[in-house]
């Protein structure tokens, strides 16, 4: 029975080896050239470029990959705003918050106060607002 299933699988050998290896070596070009593709994003040149402020306030370069073949791009930003200070509460209300936090964005500008430290808007007698991190 053994050597029926051998003899067997010899003479199906015989009738598809040579497909077989045209089908192997297809198999390995594909992947060896996936694989050089893979290699040669890996160890590209990293390309530069530029992020420019309006009105050229502020320019700094950094170095990064650009996917599209080392293309040269520049980035325009707008300026980061200027916070006077770290927290800010409303005049009129007891809570006080991180001058990014949506709670705090909602206070008109005549009705704000800003505070340095937690420790300076606690004692002017405002409390933690619902922001997070606070």
């Amino acid at each position: 029975m053994f050597r029926d299933f051998t003899n067997k699988i010899k003479a199906l050998w015989g009738r598809v080896r040579e497909n077989a290896l045209i089908v192997l070596v297809i198999v390995l070009v594909a992947f060896l050239a996936f694989g050089l593709g893979r290699f040669s994003v890996f160890y590209s040149e990293k390309g530069q470029f530029k992020v420019l402020y309006p009105d050229g306030q502020s320019a700094s370069t950094l170095t990064g990959f650009l996917g599209l073949g080392g293309i040269r791009e520049e980035i325009v930003l707008p300026p980061s705003p200027q916070v006077a200070g770290y927290f800010v509460a409303s005049k009129t209300g007891s809570t006080y918050f991180f001058p990014w936090c949506p709670l705090a964005v909602k206070i008109s500008s005549t009705d704000r106060i800003y505070f340095n430290s937690r420790a300076s808007a606690e004692s002017a007698g405002y409390h933690t607002g619902r922001c997070n991190g606070l």
